[in-house]
């Protein structure tokens, strides 16, 4: 997951290392940041989704490509992802999604009638309904090319798959999970703890609880290359010394990472993953990207879905853990934007 606010180290230094690295391969131009207004989305009211667009539709209004973006992540971050070889807005009509609690669509930061902890249970299916709603009703699309996001993004991805299957014509969830395992079930609810603790307290004690939290989520060898063992309280400390707290941030991503846990696709298949799989590897055309270290959302869901759906699959080993993205955009790049532009 990648995301701004301080409460999650690891995962905020993996975002900005991938806005680095990627800069300056996006198109010059794009939208504005537009707003469709929804009404309510189950028990969220005033449901106001963000999005940005490149491309144009063509004639059959059969190029559009959706994509959400990740945990905390805004579409102003993504233009990278609207650039050949993954996706050539010469081709295809490309909708960036903010998703329900970013802070740009409606979230507990922004909503006049249910703010901060007032704001429902958020769920990664009031994500994707609020972005079928989106591209069905404010843009007035029946199909989409493909439906693709990273992290967050990707678990979306693996939601739309499960509730409109014959939807989009291609998926590729990247890093992301059709259902947390239980080391990620901690990994986050530990993050939303260590963030109510900070909203009680305002304590430097939460802060340096954070900064060790947020280094041990990272891969080993990333980790020790980025502190030495020397240096090691130095780095609590000055982490925790330089953490910024907002109250709206902190519950917009406590709302997503809640939404992260109680993620599972296999819901819409009485619960069994495997029937999903098998479902869905009839039903659908779908890629699956993972890193081999990721210790943000571990691969191995992910990876036991492909195998039983019987799906393309592409395992990065970069050495990044979870940032393998951004550390060699080539490995998947080229794959995956191979993969939806294949039949065109």
């Amino acid at each position: 997951m990648y995301f701004i606010n301080k409460l999650a180290v690891s995962s905020a230094a993996l975002l900005l290392a991938a806005v680095a690295a990627l800069a300056g391969t996006a198109p010059a131009m794009a939208q504005e940041q537009q707003f469709a207004d929804l009404g309510t989305c189950g028990e969220i009211a005033e449901c106001r989704i963000g999005y940005r667009t490149y491309g144009s539709l063509n004639e059959e209004r059969d190029n559009a490509v959706l994509i959400p973006a990740w945990y905390g992540g805004k579409t102003e971050q993504m233009d990278f992802l609207a650039a050949a070889p993954f996706l050539d807005p010469e081709t295809y009509f490309i909708i960036l999604v903010d998703p329900i609690g970013n802070g740009v669509s409606i979230s507990p930061s922004n909503s006049a009638s249910q703010p901060m902890g007032e704001f429902p249970a958020l769920t990664i299916g009031d994500m994707v309904e609020s972005e079928y709603r989106l591209v069905t009703e404010h843009l007035g699309l029946d199909r989409l090319h493909a439906v693709t996001g990273i992290s967050m993004g990707g678990m979306q991805t693996f939601e739309w798959a499960a509730r409109y299957p014959g939807f989009a014509r291609k998926f590729v969830p990247i890093i992301g999970s059709p259902r947390l395992p239980a080391y990620d079930i901690v990994r986050w609810d530990t993050a939303n703890a260590i963030r109510a603790w900070e909203r009680a307290c305002r304590c430097p004690e939460a802060r340096a609880i954070n900064a060790g939290f947020g280094l041990v989520t990272r891969p080993i060898g990333v980790a020790n290359d980025t502190v030495t063992r020397e240096d090691s309280f130095d780095f609590i400390e000055t982490r925790a010394a330089e953490d910024t707290f907002d109250e709206g941030t902190s519950w917009d991503l406590q709302r997503q990472g809640e939404a992260m846990i109680d993620l599972d696709i296999a819901r819409h298949f009485g619960g069994d993953m495997a029937l999903a799989a098998r479902e869905l590897g009839r039903q659908v055309d779908m890629m699956v990207i993972v890193s081999r270290e990721d210790r943000i959302v571990s691969p191995e869901p992910a990876l036991d879905f492909a195998r039983l759906a019987g799906f393309a699959t592409l395992v990065t080993d970069e050495g990044c853990g979870h940032g393998d993205f951004a550390c060699n955009r080539d490995v998947w790049t080229a794959a995956a934007g191979a993969f939806l532009t294949a039949g065109d």
